[in-house]
C-alpha cells in the first residue's frame, strides 16, 4: 500500500526560526503515524541542490519544482500564522 503524501506549506521568506519549529513539529506529528512529508525548508532546498549547479537554476526552477510536489500529494497542511502569497499558491493548486 503507498504511503499517504502530505505537503506543508508555511511562510519560508522573513519567518522567524520559531515559525519554522511549527512546520517542523507538524511534520514530526505526521510522520510519527507513517505518512510520508515533504517539508519545503527542508526537502526543496536539499534537492534543488543536487539537481542545479547554480542559483540562477535554483530560482528559475523553484516554482515548478514545488508545484510538482503539491500535486503529486494526497494532502495539504497550510500554517498560515503567517500568510504569503507562496502559501497561497500551493493551495490555489
Amino acid at each position: 500500500m503507498n504511503k499517504v503524501k502530505i505537503f506543508v506549506s508555511g511562510r519560508l521568506d522573513q519567518t522567524k526560526p520559531e515559525n519554522q519549529k511549527i512546520y517542523e513539529k507538524i511534520t514530526e506529528i505526521c510522520e510519527s503515524f507513517g505518512f510520508e512529508v515533504w517539508l519545503p525548508h527542508r526537502d526543496t532546498r536539499k534537492e534543488m541542490k543536487r539537481r542545479y549547479s547554480s542559483s540562477e537554476e535554483i530560482v528559475k526552477n523553484l516554482y515548478n519544482f514545488d508545484l510538482e510536489r503539491v500535486l503529486n500529494c494526497n494532502l495539504v497542511i497550510a500554517e498560515l500564522t503567517n500568510p504569503s502569497f507562496g502559501v497561497g499558491l500551493e493551495l490555489r493548486a
